[in-house]
């Protein structure tokens, strides 16, 4: 389901005393400021990812990036969490 139908379940009186499984969304607002006591997310969000990805290329040495960005709203979201996950390693 999309980041808003999950919502909208979880929103469900008849939702309140379940756990709900979110096995899609990548959405990191889901896990911050639209977060749900009752939904479970078994993926990473964007920004795990983006930082998962850092972390690696920093551990590797790897200081010099290039980002290409897709065309698409996904793609565009990813790159955000990148340059941010980008912006903290260079700080550390």
């Amino acid at each position: 389901m999309p980041a808003d139908h999950t919502i909208n379940v979880a929103d469900l009186p008849s939702a309140q005393q379940k756990l709900l499984f979110d096995v899609a969304t990548l959405d990191d607002a889901l896990r911050n400021e639209q977060c749900r006591s009752n939904v479970l997310h078994m993926l990473p969000s964007r920004a795990m990812r983006a930082d998962a990805l850092a972390q690696y290329m920093m551990k590797k040495r790897w200081t010099k990036w290039f980002l290409v960005v897709g065309a698409t709203q996904e793609d565009r979201l990813f790159a955000e969490a990148i340059r941010r996950a980008a912006s903290v390693s260079v700080q550390r």
